[in-house]
Parts: structure tokens; sequence; C-alpha cells
């Protein structure tokens, strides 16, 4: 038995949601506390069209040329319009028991829109996060190591979301760095591991609650799963994954009436790769749509890619034992 599968399969607490920001990988540190940087990008565009690039020009780095006038939404997509959501994290896990997990949460976003040629951008730090985990399984010397952790968490209203455009006209919401409603959100995941091999699902969930402008997001839902193989030779950790990733939500309310195509439903997969270098960490992963939700004003989801760096500490004492 590889005694760094238990922490491979158990370590970390995923919470995937990128509208709430939140998102914790798999790790070889069982009850670790640790420190981490994290940037997603997620590119959404007219996937219909054969060939659309990942990295459409201006949807990672800024050309010159080009105004930010455009309203969104405000006409039916062409070839080269996109949507793209950079988001760069600091992210902060102490377990203060070794059953209870505290974890932290800071985004800074970049968003970049193109419709017809014009492109909107936005920078601004969004939303904080603060959850806490409880380990309701942890694992035992038995050949088949399992763990069930069960949280909650809630998002705390603190990013900006009355950013406006050069005309004066607010940025839709979904641009917005910030949702500017304090929203509670609670989680499950259940891992299991024999030997080398192992997986792991979770479920979340959230709930929004409305800002002054009287928006508000409907509760949504996102899924995750990891298969994965571990490699190991000496303080060195390598993870291959397969991965899965889902996400619905109905739409957004504005003074109790539902928007049109604010709706999102999809379904992706990809693959990953977790190496440790000792206590330090390197995260990768990428994700594709499999199905989704279309509509001919809002571009589809054409790409979710994750890279990271993590700091894990040898915790020995906890604060309530």
């Amino acid at each position: 038995m590889i005694n760094t599968i238990i922490g491979v399969l158990f370590g970390g607490t995923l919470f995937a949601c990128d509208v709430c920001g939140s998102f914790f990988g798999v790790t070889p540190y069982d009850n670790q506390s640790g420190f981490s940087i994290q940037h997603r990008y997620r590119l959404f565009s007219k996937v219909d069209v054969a060939g659309q690039p990942f990295f459409p020009s201006g949807a990672y780095r800024l050309p010159q040329a080009m105004s930010t006038q455009h309203i969104h939404g405000s006409s039916s997509l062409n070839k080269g319009d996109f949507e793209s959501f950079k988001v760069v994290e600091l992210r902060g896990k102490w377990f203060v028991h070794q059953r209870v997990e505290v974890n932290f949460i800071l985004p800074f976003g970049m968003t970049r829109s193109v419709m017809g040629g014009e492109m909107e951008k936005i920078n601004g730090f969004g939303d904080p996060t603060v959850s806490f985990g409880f380990h309701i399984l942890r694992p035992t010397d038995s050949d088949i190591k399992q763990r069930l952790i069960t949280g909650a968490g809630v998002k705390l209203p603190l990013g900006k979301d009355d950013l406006t455009m050069s005309d004066g006209e607010r940025f839709h919401l979904y641009m917005q760095p910030g949702t500017g409603s304090t929203d509670v959100m609670a989680y499950v995941q259940y891992s299991i591991g024999i030997k080398r091999i192992g997986g792991s699902v979770n479920a979340s969930g959230k709930y929004s609650g409305t800002n002054s402008f009287h928006e508000q997001l409907s509760p949504s839902f996102t899924g995750t799963a990891n298969f994965f193989y571990v490699f190991r030779k000496g303080n060195t950790i390598v993870l291959p994954q397969l991965q899965m990733y889902g996400e619905y939500m109905r739409g957004m309310f504005e003074n109790g009436v539902e928007q049109s195509n604010s709706k999102m439903s999809l379904l992706m997969a990809g693959a990953g790769c977790d190496a440790y270098f000792g206590q330090l960490g390197v995260h990768l992963s990428g994700q594709l749509p499999l199905m989704q939700y279309e509509s001919n004003q809002t571009p589809g989801a054409s790409l979710r890619a994750i890279v990271g760096l993590s700091w894990n500490i040898n915790q020995q004492k906890f604060l309530i034992n």
C-alpha cells in the first residue's frame, strides 16, 4: 500500500464553481494546511465554427486597436466573437482540528469580450469566499481508503459590481468582478482509493442573495469527478487524471423577472496532472465541452483550463485537539 495515495485522494476539498470562484483540487497532503495561487482561464465562443482557436486575439493578451463601446448581448454572434474570463486566486487552507479545515479564497478577475470587433475589458478583485469543511470519514489502515467531507461557506459582496463602460452604461452582471450579493453554499465530497488508483466525486450548491440592482442569480449546482493513478519516486509524486466537470444555473433574475439567454447548463471532460516535489505542488488541467445549452446570442463554452502552484505545511499541531 502506498501511503501517499491516502492524501492524494483525500487531502483537498473540491468546491468547483466558477461563478462563486471556488475550486480546491486533490493533493497528497492529508490534513495539511497550505497556501496556493491558481490561474483559471475560461473561453466562451461561437462553438459551431470549425477551427475556432482557444486563444483568439484579445482573449488572453489585449490587442491595441479595439474600442470598448459594445453593449453586451445586443446582437447575434458572429465568427470571432468571444468572452474570456481569467482569474488569479490566492488561497489558504488551515486545519484547526484533524477533522476541521478552514478555507479562504481571494480572486482577481480579468474579463474580455469581443462582439462585432468591439471589445469590453474589466479588471478587478472579486468576492472573497470563506468555507469550513468537516471530515466525516478518514482513511484507516485497511486496503480500501475512504474519505467523506461535507462543508459550507459564504461568499462576501466585497468585489465591484457597478463598473461601467466609457459611455456610462453598466457592464452586464456576468462581466462584473463581483456579484454584489451575499451567497451561501454547501458541498459534499466522497473519495476512495485502492493502492495506486483512486477516484473522487463532488457535488456543491449555491444560493445567491439579491444585490443593490435587484439582480439575483438562481440557485446553481456543480459537480466534478476525478479518476487518477499515482506514480511515486522518492519525494516526487505525479498524478495523471481523467476529469469531468458539470454545472447548472437556471439564469439571472432582475426584479423577479428571469432574463433571457442567462442560463448555464454544461458538461465538460478533460485531463490533468498534479506533480509534487516535496511540499511544492504544480497543478495543470483542461476540459472541453461535451454537452451544453446553446443560444444564438450568447457564446458557448469552448475551454476551461487551470494552472496552479501550492505550498503545503507539515502541520503537527492543531488549535483544537
